[in-house]
């Protein structure tokens, strides 16, 4: 089992940052990250179908197989639903980032925090799924976990649905696209013109801007063009009641550009996504021999602001990951005197499973209380102190829970600082992808390093930054996979998990106070003083 969990983590370490490059010069009607959000999401949903009704389905085809096809079905439907869910953060985020990055910067602060929130709201989710006695409520579709799995299958499509829909993205254009640019500006001369007609019916002298600024080239945040992008004026009195017959002109010519997106064209660029996955998988056993090589390339390439926050993620993940993995066999073992292997029924299979649910308690406060400081209490502290004395305070708030535990009383005290490690949480969760987002807005500035242009003559994308911090994610998983059971083997005990998650954060915390938040620490950064 601990192999099949390992191998998912590896399949994203050797896909995601090459799927973040495709994204990034993704031309399909539906927008650059929309596509891989479709293809990983239907993996997943195939994923919850194979888990827990593959044997099942595989019975009624050939009834004389024999269980070792049904543990193999299984095993793959597993990797499939680990390495789907993990591969989806990448567009996912991407296209959060794409949607704020012309946002102003207290609602960045929100459109982050909201989707940290969201995170720890589905872990929430996820633990009551699976615990509550769904023949108990009468509503049992098979066994307990087939209903559990087909509650989340359902939870998920209009989750999807709504992303799918209400994303706004454009078509992305290459920068050789010159015939394409001159007919926007000629378009986008039009309209204003016409606009500018309307709007000067008033004896208003309001300066005319537009709704969002430029993005870079990385055209993603609105579903229509340039050219049909609403112009606003002054906030008189006299203007308001007049801008309404220009806005429902607005809306109705959006409306007539969407069967532009046709079957057809969406058909085409299906296929041509599915080709380069094809082709993925085709050379992934070279891509897994250069593994190591293409990491180490991809991270130490990056820029030095990317490079810092790298490693302040990568020991921040590894904190939070050993904690989450492994706290439930932490307090089965080592709070409740238990023992796994230990023959069922005996005294010690009793206290290891009523620790394993204690533990279960734990990783639901824990959550609990990340949804609750995301949504409601981190936005505030970003605006009293600021979001590097928000990221360092959580991560630091997390090595104090993670020390805690190792001397942990009673199991009361030990739920207590469980629960309070989820600001650590939420704050890896939303400040990491605002400062992508920031070194973004203005490359040149923060980005000043960057040799992907020299080298291929096209700059990196915002999806490929993101995959940058998705490596540190990934590699954390591996790490302890490899590491923790033999740690914990060698020792005879428990403890190393705490232990370890307390000297990880502990890291993560040094290398956050390196992290570029400001101007100020990228003009020290660039003297050599910071």
């Amino acid at each position: 089992m601990t192999i099949i969990l390992g191998i998912a983590p590896f399949m994203a370490l050797v896909s995601v940052p090459v799927l973040a490059e495709w994204s990034d010069r993704c031309s399909s009607p539906l927008g650059r990250r929309r596509p891989f959000i479709m293809l990983l999401s239907s993996l997943l949903l195939l994923s919850l179908i194979i888990v827990p009704y593959g044997a099942t389905i595989i019975a009624l085809v050939a009834p004389d197989t024999s269980p070792k096809v049904n543990m193999v079905v299984l095993a793959l439907g597993v990797i499939l639903l680990d390495y789907s869910y993990q591969a989806l953060f990448n567009p996912c985020e991407s296209l959060l980032s794409d949607l704020m990055a012309t946002a102003p910067e207290w609602e960045q602060t929100r459109g982050f925090t909201v989707y940290s929130a969201g995170i720890s709201l589905g872990c929430i989710l996820g633990y009551l799924i699976v615990s509550i006695d769904w023949s108990s409520i009468g509503l049992l579709i098979g066994t307990q976990e087939q209903t559990a799995f087909s509650v989340i299958f359902v939870l998920f499509l209009p989750c999807l649905f709504l992303t799918l829909v209400l994303a706004q993205e454009k078509p992305f254009r290459g920068k050789g696209s010159g015939s394409e640019q001159e007919r926007v500006v000629k378009e986008q001369t039009k309209t204003t013109e016409v606009n500018l007609s309307v709007l000067d019916l008033t004896t208003d002298k309001a300066t005319l801007t537009r709704d969002y600024p430029s993005d870079g080239g990385y055209e993603s945040g609105s579903s229509e063009s340039d050219e049909s992008s609403p112009l606003v004026g002054g906030s008189g009195e006299g203007m308001r009641w007049r801008r309404y017959p220009h806005l429902i002109h607005q809306t109705l010519h959006k409306l007539s550009r969407l069967p532009r997106v046709t079957l057809h064209r969406l058909a085409n660029s299906l296929c041509k996504l599915i080709l380069r996955v094809s082709l993925l998988i085709l050379y992934f056993p070279y891509q897994l021999a250069m593994l190591p090589v293409d990491t180490w390339r991809r991270v130490s390439t990056a820029p030095v602001v990317l490079r810092r926050l790298f490693f302040s993620e990568l020991f921040g993940w590894m904190g939070i990951m050993c904690h989450n993995m492994f706290f439930t066999d932490f307090v089965g073992q080592y709070m409740y005197g238990g023992h796994p292997d230990a023959p069922e029924r005996t005294q010690e299979a009793v206290l290891y499973d009523e620790g394993v649910r204690m533990g279960s308690w734990g990783l639901f406060l824990h959550s609990m209380t990340a949804c609750l400081y995301a949504f409601c209490l981190q936005q505030h502290m970003v605006r009293l102190a600021g979001h590097r004395a928000v990221f360092m305070g959580g991560l630091a708030i997390f090595t104090v829970a993670m020390s805690a535990t190792i001397v942990s009383p009673s199991i009361v005290f030990l739920n207590v600082v469980t629960a309070l490690s989820g600001i650590g949480f939420a704050a890896l969760t939303s400040t990491p992808n605002m400062l992508v987002t920031m070194y973004n807005s203005d490359r040149q500035l923060y980005m000043w390093d960057d040799t992907s242009v020299t080298e291929s003559c096209e700059e990196r994308g915002l999806g490929t930054d993101v995959a940058v911090l998705d490596i540190a994610y990934f590699l954390s998983q591996i790490v302890l996979s490899v590491c923790m059971g033999p740690l914990v083997d060698l020792t005879g005990s428990a403890l190393p998990y705490m232990v370890v998650a307390a000297l990880t954060g502990a890291v993560s915390v040094y290398c956050g106070s390196r992290v570029i938040f400001t101007d100020k620490h990228l003009m020290q950064l660039r003297v050599g003083a910071f």
